[in-house]
Parts: structure tokens; sequence; C-alpha cells
């Protein structure tokens, strides 16, 4: 019986609507009239009677109160007026509170304690439509078809109302609750800013369709009117339709009064004992999806819904928040930054008007189909980035996001396909892996190309429409671009940028409002003082342990935040713990050790469930402790260390595995000789051993035999000096018209659109290199020296307290001329030139000569870009600064440029004072090398803007690039060499004043 009254369409859209879980029911008073049939106080008019019955009867001076009353109650009936009704309902809850709050309840109690449902036909109806249920009234009639009650102060309460709990939500209170009972206009302003009530908004605005049942008039039920008013203002420019259900001779009306508020008027018969038979024809069919509570699930929400639970599972920033599973995911995460080039590259260009390229829209990027390939380096909060474009490509493309772990991804026949159809059937999405999956926008993490179910699962790729998240390490681009656009993907490329400073102060803001500026401060300056990575996790940690008032040690490497951190997870610094009664975080941290080395022997980053409990059985078996492993699981997934999600049990960050591995090795010779038998396999849990340990001298001479062979040097070597070049004739008065250009050019506002400076910008933040998918032998060689290199580099870096002074004089030489090595193999290496090849063409079919000029110049700068990054975010420390100093003093360094070239990086990168007079002797040897003409001098250039203005260090830094200019240049005569000089030490003045006003670089 689909609306008898004309209005066919709408209905089937609302029953089509029930269907998909995509509507959520606001009942009014008609409800409670139609139940009880009629009875006197199920009217608003009747409840105001009795209210102002029960004041007179509990107090005779109000004689004089109830005639002014009554005149106005009869005037509010006689103009049908709602808001003078509202007004006298105001007056009553006042004069009853102020006979205390218990008359108050003793009234509500008196009028809907005992309430007779005369006909549970209303509410019985209303519950078999399966929606989400909000109520106008004070009474529990609903609740007798459903769940309990909850109320509007209670946001926690409403928002399991939305996930289908069953309960019934109170938009204006309910009797049981007297406090939350809105009768004046105060409570009206009070409830509408509520929590609660905001959680309908933001669950209504874009997904959902408000069904309204059993509205009335005006006076029938001033709430109701108050609710329209609440409509049009939130919902003004709604996509999703809306629906009132009405008689049939309220239709022509209702029509005319929602013509301007998205609201469809549906007749559901001439009676209102026809609503019932109404609802049982567009109910959900008994095979649709349900709660527990035979809620209908809205599939596309509830997979969007398991995102965000798994962000707020892996919050930093928000664990300490009361109300966590109340705060929108904008509230807990700091939207990812995409660039179109790496940071290095895309920071460089900001220092170039002319080059300067944008950050990418992820809104716009999001309109396209294709695959978006994301592009980042381990810890860098790759997977939250994955899941964050997932979460807002859903909502923008009103279709569920579809999470899968490539790493998970079956060998076989069509891979991809049977993990989603797994996915989607688990998650609700289809009901049989025989049903056509519904659109969708997929993600999927881990990816990389070492084995054959890439290739088929690109194939797959490649014959889908629609929009592909792929993330993958930076490790893995080429094969990925490779295999993808060889499958027919339409990818383009994206690359996570790292945090900067504005980034840092939202996350601030997010744990510490009122302090947010002076923590934001202090996080920056940790940042840069000692190179931490700029990923998220990183800087989340920071502010969560700064919050706290927590003062780090001046040299924190990453593994030391992370076990401060990790130590506030298990309760270290609870002083009401009591070891005697309980185990204590100590006792914790031990049973994770067992644990992360089952996870080590089986080379997965889960267990199943089962195994996880029988690991810590046997823990307790062997040391006699009387604990239940399944109530220690789950204390350790409440304090955010794991993560149980009922089949497998994972750490909840990857570096909390490698700490507690670690932790391991310190303890096991055996574990750790296993572990340095596939060295690059457990990378990260040898960083993470190193910086615990600090002083493992035989863990570091093992490492170091790594890369105790580098690889060769090609032809034309960007090493080898090259004679000077002659000056140009007239480069002198070139240089003067340049400068007079500049002088005589009008001064102009600088662009809005160039990026601020960021005193994060001018530190290196690069990650340590990705735990590897594939084991160490079975990767290209250069491949496997890279990785040997930064683990080497890291190790050495964090072995602090090793006093062998002369193996670490020796390992830093031997780094540091690795890292000169391989800048110089990558020039000749094959997938390298691939790599110039495919960024070539790109260029040729995308971009103007200015770009094309720009990928020249990457394509150059690249080698040397992954040396000075690598240099700098896996060595510098200041710990290293005096062995990097007895380094750069050796004969042999002054006579090979491939040493003096990264010990003139790494002491600029960590940059104590003074450092630009060692730099000057070690790169002055080798001014006409290329990679100090192309590469060194943008370091000095960089450096030179962010000069003090008139220090000595600008002074020097200016010499010592027109020295390095004129070196590579013959002249004819000294007059001509002294006028070029001088004009280019003009030229480097104006062009510090130029980025300066453009807001490149701060002063």
């Amino acid at each position: 019986m689909l609306s008898p009254g004309g209005n066919y369409m709408s209905a089937e859209q609302l029953s089509e609507a029930l269907a998909s879980g995509r509507v959520v029911a606001i009942v009014g008073a008609g409800s409670t009239v139609a139940a009880t049939m009629a009875a006197p106080s199920s009217t608003w008019v009747g409840l105001i009677r009795n209210g102002l019955d029960f004041v007179v009867d509990h107090d005779s001076k109000v004689a004089r109160w109830r005639t002014n009353v009554d005149t106005q109650l009869e005037l509010a009936i006689e103009d049908n007026d709602g808001d003078q009704l509202l007004q006298v309902a105001g007056q009553l809850s006042s004069k009853l509170r102020g006979m205390g709050e218990q008359a108050f309840a003793n009234w509500l109690n008196s009028v809907f304690a005992d309430i007779e449902v005369a006909d549970p036909s209303w509410p019985q109806s209303i519950a078999e439509l399966g929606a989400p249920i909000f109520t106008t009234n004070y009474d529990t009639v609903l609740e007798r078809f459903a769940a309990g009650a909850v109320d509007w102060r209670s946001p926690h309460g409403f928002q399991r109302v939305l996930n289908a709990s069953g309960e019934i939500g109170h938009i204006h209170g309910v009797y049981t609750e007297p406090d939350s009972v809105v009768l004046s206009e105060a409570d009206y302003t009070r409830q509408k800013s509520a929590e609660g009530i905001q959680s309908i908004e933001r669950a209504v605005s874009a997904t959902k369709s408000i069904v309204y049942i059993g509205c009335g008039g005006t006076l029938d039920d001033p709430n109701f009117t108050e609710l329209l008013r609440w409509h049009r203002k939130t919902f003004t420019t709604s996509a999703m339709p809306h629906y009132r259900l009405c008689l049939s001779s309220e239709l022509a009306a209702l029509k005319e009064l929602h013509r301007d508020s998205n609201i469809e008027p549906i007749s559901y018969g001439d009676n209102f004992s026809d609503l019932p038979a109404f609802i049982k024809s567009i109910a959900p069919r008994e095979d649709v999806a349900r709660s527990a509570s035979g809620v209908v699930r809205d599939v596309v929400t509830d997979m969007r819904t398991y995102l965000e639970d798994q962000f707020r599972q892996e919050t930093i920033i928000g664990e300490g928040l009361a109300d966590l599973d109340n705060k929108p995911i904008d509230e807990l995460i700091v939207p990812p930054v995409l660039l179109p080039v790496p940071h290095q590259e895309f920071f460089r260009s900001a220092q170039e008007p002319e080059e300067k390229l944008d950050v990418v829209n992820p809104d716009e990027d999001l309109d396209n189909d294709g695959v978006i390939l994301l592009v980042a380096d381990e810890n860098s909060g790759l997977s939250t980035a994955i899941r964050w474009l997932l979460l807002a490509a859903s909502r923008k493309r009103h279709i569920a996001p579809v999470f899968l772990d490539f790493r998970r991804f079956p060998a076989g026949h069509k891979p991809l396909s049977k993990l989603r159809s797994g996915e989607a059937l688990e998650r609700g999405l289809i009901q049989n892996r025989t049903e056509p999956l519904p659109a969708h926008v997929l993600g999927i993490d881990n990816f990389h190309s070492h084995n054959r179910i890439a290739e088929r699962a690109s194939d797959e790729l490649g014959g889908t429409e629609g929009l592909t998240i792929v993330g993958c390490s930076s490790v893995n681009e080429a094969d990925a671009v490779d295999i993808l656009k060889r499958a027919g993907c339409d990818v383009r490329v994206r690359y996570l940028g790292k945090l900067g400073t504005k980034q840092v102060r939202a996350m601030a803001e997010l744990a510490s409002g009122s302090k947010a500026e002076l923590l934001a401060a202090a996080v920056v300056a940790t940042l840069r003082s000692e190179h931490l990575p700029r990923t998220p996790f990183t800087v989340a940690m920071l502010v969560s342990l700064m919050a706290r008032g927590e003062s780090l040690i001046a040299n924190a490497s990453p593994t030391a935040i992370i076990d401060q951190y990790v130590n506030h997870l298990l309760g270290r610094d609870d002083a009401n713990e009591d070891s005697r009664r309980a185990l204590s975080a100590a006792d914790r941290e031990s049973i994770l050790t067992d644990l992360a080395v089952k996870f080590v022997s089986d080379d997965h980053g889960a267990v199943l469930q089962s195994e996880a409990i029988g690991t810590m059985e046997s823990f307790f078996q062997r040391f006699a402790w009387e604990e239940s492993p399944r109530k220690v699981l789950d204390d350790l997934v409440r304090r955010r260390v794991l993560i149980d999600d009922g089949v497998r049990v994972r750490f909840t960050q990857s570096s909390f595995l490698y700490l507690f591995a670690a932790k391991a090795a310190a303890k096991s010779p055996d574990l750790l000789d296993s572990i340095l038998k596939r060295p690059l396999y457990y990378a990260s849990i040898l960083t993470s051993y190193a910086a615990l340990v600090r002083n493992d001298r035989a863990t570091l001479e093992e490492l170091s035999k790594l890369i105790a062979q580098p690889p060769t040097p090609g032809e034309n070597s960007a090493f080898d000096a090259r004679a000077p070049r002659d000056a140009p004739d007239g480069l002198g008065e070139h240089l003067d018209e340049i400068l007079a250009a500049t002088e005589e050019a009008p001064s102009e506002e600088p662009p809005t659109d160039l990026p601020s400076s960021d005193p994060l910008d001018s530190s290196s933040d690069v990650d340590v290199l990705p735990f590897p998918v594939t084991d160490d032998a079975d990767l290209p060689p250069l491949i496997r020296f890279t990785q040997s290199l930064s683990l080497v580099s890291v190790v050495l870096r964090d072995s602090e307290e090793v006093d062998d002074l002369a193996l670490k004089r020796q390992s830093l030489e031997t780094v540091l001329r690795g890292w000169g090595y391989l800048s110089d193999a990558l020039h000749d290496d094959e997938s390298f030139q691939e790599l110039a090849i495919r960024l070539r063409a790109q260029a040729e079919d995308e971009l103007g000569s200015d770009e094309k000029g720009f990928v020249e110049n990457l394509i150059k700068l690249l080698p040397s870009l992954i040396m000075h990054t690598g240099i700098v975010s896996a060595l510098a420390s200041r710990k290293l600064l005096v062995t990097a100093r007895e380094v750069a003093d050796l004969e042999a360094t002054k006579l090979d440029a491939r040493l003096a070239i990264p010990s003139a990086l790494l002491i600029e990168s960590i940059g104590e004072l003074g450092w630009e007079a060692q730099v000057d002797a070690l790169i002055e040897p080798f001014e006409t090398t290329p990679v100090v003409e192309e590469f060194v001098t943008i370091v000095l250039l960089m450096a030179y803007h962010q000069a003090k203005p008139g220090s000595p260090l600008e002074k020097r830094l200016k010499d010592i690039l027109s020295r390095g200019y004129l070196a590579r240049l013959k002249f004819d005569n000294a007059k001509e060499r002294a006028h070029v000089k001088s004009s280019y030490m003009q030229w480097l003045e104006r062009a510090k004043g130029s980025v300066r006003r453009a807001g490149g670089i701060a002063g």
C-alpha cells in the first residue's frame, strides 16, 4: 500500500532509503496521541493544563498567577500561536522548578509514569521501520518496542542511536531525567548547541534522509515547530530528500508549507489508523542486513565508521580526550599534505618563483577516476593518509570505502577480486561472493612489485573504472609506476609531504588548545634540533608527551621518543599502581617483549588471536604467574599498545613492534644473532636496538661489513673535476644589466600563493629506510647497498656510547664514502635511467617549456638529493660532530671528493657554530666538480638566504659562493674578474631580498 495520497514515487524513494539504512526517523506527539487514544496529557495543551493544575494543587498562593497564565493560554489557542504556547510552557517550567527539582520530577512522573497505551500499533509499526528513532516526546511509549531511552545531553547515547543501538533518542528530553526536559526558551537555547544534536546534524547532512512521523500542527506539537526551524537552518542546501508522513487531508497544505524546506509530505491514508499498514508497505524486507536490535544497517556508513574507528584506536593526539568516541575524525586527524614531486624538490622549487609548484588539492584530485599512487617513506603516515583519502572520496562520491592490505593478497588467479570480495562480504557490502560489488572507492596499502601477485592485481585494476588509491614506499615507486602503467592504469603519482609548522600547530591545538602556540614552538624546536622525521606519528608523540609536561632528553632519537610514549601507555607513570596486586608497567613490557619474539619468529606483523593468547599463556607458565591471557590481552588493547580485531592481534604501531623486538634482542644474544643474519629484513629492529643499547661495538662492526665494497662509479662522474669554462664576453656588463633591471622593476606585493616561510623546511627529516618486503638476498645489488648504507648510518648515529673511537671514525669514513659512491652509481643505474626516461616522456606530454626544464634539473640533481637526504636523516647528530671533524681533517678526505663532499654535507646539516669554515675547507679543492656546482651550491644558497642579514655567517657564505662561481670560469684579465665578482655578489644580495619578499625564506 504505497502512498494512497498520490505521491507514489516519494513513498517508493523512502522505501528504498529505508532498505539501505539511509533514514533517521523523528517522531512527534501524534504517535503518543494515537497510542493513548488521545489521553488528555498526550497533547501539548493538555500537558500544560495538567501542569497548571499541579502547581495550584501544591501552592495555594498562585491563584492570580494561574488566572494570568490561563488567559495567555486561551489567547495562544485562539490565535493558533505556537510561539505564545511555548512562552506559557516556559512560565510553567519556571514555576514548577521554582517549587524545587523534586516537585518538577513528581509532576513529570504523575503525567507519564503510568501512561496507558491503548493502541500499540503506532509505536510498534514505527519500530518496524528499522531506522534509528529520535522523538520530541517526553514519554517512553516508543520504548515499549525499543532498547531504552537516551536524551540530548548524552552525545555518546545519541551516537549509539545513530549507530543502530535500537534506543530512542529524546531530542527534548525524557521525563525520567527531569534535567533533560526542554520547556522554556532557555532550555531550547541550551539544547540547540548540545553535542548530541550536532551529532544528528553531522550524520544527516550529506548521507541520510529524515522522515517525520506524528508531527502535527502548531498547537498539537510546538516542539516540532522548533524542530522545523532547526531543519530549515541546518539543511538549507541538503542534497538528500526528507519526508513528512501525514493524513491525505493535510497533504496539500503541507506541500505549501514545505515548499522551501526540502521536506516532501507523503500521505499514509485518510485516518490515523492507516499508518501501520502504510509503514508495513514501505518497511524493509526481513532479509536486509540489520543490527542486533533490528535497525537496518547503512552499510556504506558502517564501512566509513569502521575506518573511523581505526583512526580512534590508533590516535595519539586524541587518546587522552574524554569524548574521543564522539569526536569527528576531522578533529583527530590532520589532513595529509600531497605533493606533485618529492618533498625536497618541492621545497627547492618554492625558492624559485618561476619554477614554483603547487600543493595538490586532495578535494580536486579525488574528483577524477584512475589510480592515485601515493608514495611515502616508512613510518611517514602512509596508511593513515590512504584511509583519510578513502573517507574523503567516499563522502564526496557517496559510495563505500574498501581498504585492503596488499600483504594479504592471495596467490593465484585474480588476487584483488578474491580479497576485495572477502572484505566486502565481511563488512556486509555484499551478501555472497557471487553478488556484483556496488560502486566503491578502493584503497590498497603496502603495494610492492616484487612478485607475480602485483602483476595480476595490476591487470585487474587496469580493467576497472572508478578511483583507486594505492600506497607504496619510495623504494618501490619506480617499479610500482611501471607495473601499473603496463597494466593500462591511468596513474597519477602523488608524494606524501612532510608536516610543516602549520600542521604541527593544528596538532597542538587538538591536544592543548590554550597552550597550542607554546606547545607547537617546543615541538618544532625539537624536530629541527634532532632532525626527527616530520611524520604524523613522530609529531603526534612529541605533542602528546610535551602536552603532558614531559621534558625530552636533549638528543632524543625517534626510538627514545617511542619508548617514552609507550611507557605512558603501559602506565609507568601511574603513581597508584601496585605490582603486588596487579601487573606493573615493567611486567607488561616483559609480556610484550616476549610477544614480539613470536612476531619476529613468524615473520609477520600480526598473529592469530589464539596464538597471541597461547604465547602469553606460555610466558605466565614459565614464570608461574597467575594471570589470565585473555584479560591481559584486553588490557593491552585498552592501553592502545595492541589491536585485536577478533581474528588477529597486532601492535598498534609497527614502531612498537620494532621497539619490543629490539628489547628482546638486547636480552637474547641468540635472537640478536638471528636478526643479524638478515640485517636488511630486520633493519627497523636493528635501528631500534642500536638506539636502546647505544654501546654495541660488535654489532656496529658487523654491520659495517655490509658496505665495505661500494658500487663502482661510472664514466663522467659528478665528482670528477671539470676544466674552468671561458667566461662569456661581457659577463660583467650582463650582470650589471640584470641588476639594473631589478632596480627599475616596480615594487610588487608578494604573491599570496607562494608558501610562507616554514622553519621546518630548512632541516631534512627523511625517515629511515623502509622495512623490505623481499628478503635481503633477493634485492638488486644497488638497492641492497642503499638499504645497507642507510641501516649502518642510523646504527652508527645511535651508537653514541661506543668508546672505540677508532672504530667510530673508520665506520663514519666508510659510511660517508659510501654515500658519495652511491650518488655516483645512481647516475648510471639502469632503473634510474628508466625513471629519467619516464619523467622526460611525461614532461613532453603534459608540461610547458619551463616545467620541462625543471624536470631536467630534477633528473640531474636526484642522485645528489638522495645522498644529501640520506646523510641528514640517518647521520646528522651532534654526537658525531667530533668524529666528523676528525674525518674531515684526514689527508685521504682532502684528496677524495666522494668523501669530502658527503663530509661537508654532514657538517652543514649538524649546523654548529662555525660550520661554514669547515665546509669551505672541504669543498674548495673540488669547486669545479659538477656535484659542487649543481648541488652543494644550492645547499649553500639556501643557507645564505636563511642567514641573518649582516651576520658573519652571511658574509662568509657570500664569499664561498662567489669564489666557487669564479673558480669555474676563466677570465682574460683581473679587471674583468673583479667586475664579475662585484656584480655577482650584488646579485646574491638582490636575490636574497627578492626571495625574502616573496616569502620563500624567513629571516
